[in-house]
């Protein structure tokens, strides 16, 4: 399911007369120790950016396990979320501010060898402008022994400065080998 929703996004992309996505960098998870990755050097010349994640963590236990986004290193409580998730019984939602790491959803564990990698398709619009606060998309799933679900999420980064560094951790649990952050321009 986490891949054929990242293929289907892909397909779309590319489909029609020239694609209005540029794929800017992917960082490929290599080695099971890495705890977090970033894309340092994000150019300024594009609308908005989408970032695909397909990921898991690598720890004992089912999980699942946050994984979380920071903005140009800021240390401050910046972030307001509201989110709703299903896991095709039953329903939650919750808003509130977070800290100095953005929520993307859930990722599940390298516990067992049968479950897949989470996934989500964020998008951060206008992120280059200095005179609003940059609004965040994202639609994430994942799936383990114990569970599964599919969140909506939108928040808001609170500062109004340009984002130039998005960084990524899992509750500082190491990510994955064969998990992939792809960064995307949007025209």
């Amino acid at each position: 399911m986490s891949f054929m929703l990242l293929g289907i996004l892909n397909s779309q992309a590319a489909g029609g007369g020239g694609s209005a996505y540029d794929l800017l960098e992917t960082i490929n998870v290599a080695g099971g120790s890495t705890t977090s990755v970033a894309f340092d050097s994000i150019p300024q010349d594009y609308s908005h950016l989408q970032i695909r994640i397909a990921a898991k963590a690598v720890y004992a236990n089912n999980g699942p396990f946050a994984i979380k986004a920071n903005f140009n290193n800021s240390s401050s409580q910046y972030y307001q979320l509201k989110r709703l998730v299903g896991n095709g019984s039953n329903v939650s939602s919750n808003a509130g501010s977070a800290g100095s790491d953005m929520w993307w959803g859930y990722i599940p564990t390298l516990q067992a060898s049968s479950e897949g990698f989470g996934t989500s398709v964020v998008e951060l619009l206008d992120y280059t402008s200095e005179n609003k606060n940059t609004t965040v998309r994202v639609l994430n799933g994942y799936t383990n022994s114990n569970n599964a679900s599919v969140s909506l999420s939108s928040s808001l980064w609170l500062p109004t400065e340009a984002i130039t560094k998005i960084s990524f951790d899992v509750d500082s649990y190491p990510i994955a080998s064969g998990s992939r952050f792809s960064l995307y321009g949007i025209k």
